[in-house]
């Protein structure tokens, strides 16, 4: 049990001060220009002008990996994919815990670049990974609790003061973010895991350990993204107060005012369309998800170790696919 909790403790994101993103909503000068050169080499990136913006509910593409600094060419053109939508409302997503690195910089470039004329972005922080916990005993991610199995997860985030103070410096990193984002006018949406593995109980006590972390004024909705038939033990209530988050390729699954992803299962476009509508008919946010974007192979059977992967751009046949499958209906 205590070799568990430290390797539950192990990585934790270092904190950064307000006072960094506020002076500096763009990074440093070095990086500025390797930034600057990855973009030149990814593509000729799209100059779409938007004279209206069309008003549907919010949609986007998955970005969970996109703190990875391998992923910086690709994260700049899925920016501007979803700008040039012309969509009003634009939503993505982020894993913050260490999965992919830590950098608050990847967060605001896409807060800077969707926040304007006229856009409301809404942006959704997982804060844990569940679904590399689940494979605890063999996963080389080196995520927050990801080498730990889930019931001793359960058990540490409810009785264990460390592990909680653990927990709660995760979200404490990202309140300079999350500040940034509320001058914005960005909607911020905090779920505790990503496909969690947590009972009713352990999940009610990271949500208010969530909370406790937050200074009073900072504007955030909380929800969860359970994963009932995962793993042993796993519940899938969502409390009232909370949205619920749904992993899915069927429109069947869709649920009312909350968060739909096709997170991990792998469709054609054409194949989402039902999906996408789906949501918008039950006011939910819709967020495309693709293997090759996050550096998988079509199998899904396999996890290269995230310093490995390819984080594959569009090229411009599915660029223009894209857009014209998120600005649909």
């Amino acid at each position: 049990m205590i070799k568990q909790l430290i390797l539950l403790m192990a990585v934790v994101p270092a904190s950064c001060e307000m006072q960094d993103l506020q002076s500096t909503a763009t990074p440093p000068a070095a990086e500025q220009e390797q930034v600057a050169n990855d973009t030149t080499t990814a593509r000729t990136l799209s100059s779409i002008t938007c004279p209206n913006l069309i008003d549907t509910t919010p949609r986007g593409i998955a970005c969970l990996h996109c703190m990875h600094p391998n992923s910086k060419e690709q994260r700049k053109v899925i920016a501007q994919i979803m700008k040039d939508t012309c969509l009003k409302n634009l939503a993505t997503n982020f894993l913050v815990d260490g999965t992919f690195s830590f950098d608050p910089y990847a967060v605001v470039e896409f807060i800077d670049s969707l926040s304007t004329e006229g856009r409301q972005l809404f942006l959704t922080f997982y804060l844990t990974n569940g679904s590399t916990q689940r494979r605890w005993r063999t996963t080389k991610v080196n995520g927050f609790a990801t080498g730990i199995a889930p019931e001793v997860f359960r058990d540490a985030i409810i009785n264990n003061d460390k592990a909680q103070a653990a927990y709660q410096d995760i979200v404490k990193s990202m309140i300079p973010v999350i500040r940034y984002a509320n001058t914005r006018g960005v909607k911020v949406q905090l779920v505790p895991a990503l496909e969690d593995n947590l009972d009713d109980a352990s999940f009610q006590k990271i949500a208010d350990l969530t909370l406790e972390a937050l200074p009073n004024e900072l504007v955030v909705s909380l929800g969860r993204n359970p994963c009932p038939r995962c793993y042993l033990g796993n519940t899938g209530t969502v409390p009232s107060g909370y949205f619920r988050e749904v992993h899915t390729a069927n429109a069947i699954n869709v649920i009312n005012d909350g968060v739909v992803t096709n997170d991990g299962e792998d469709a054609r476009l054409e194949e989402l369309a039902s999906v996408r509508d789906r949501a918008k008919n039950k006011n939910s946010q819709f967020i495309l998800w693709n293997n090759k974007r996050q550096g998988l192979p079509n199998d899904l059977r396999t996890y290269p170790t995230v310093d490995d992967r390819v984080y594959a751009i569009p090229d411009d046949n599915e660029y223009n696919e894209i857009v014209d499958f998120l600005r649909a209906n």
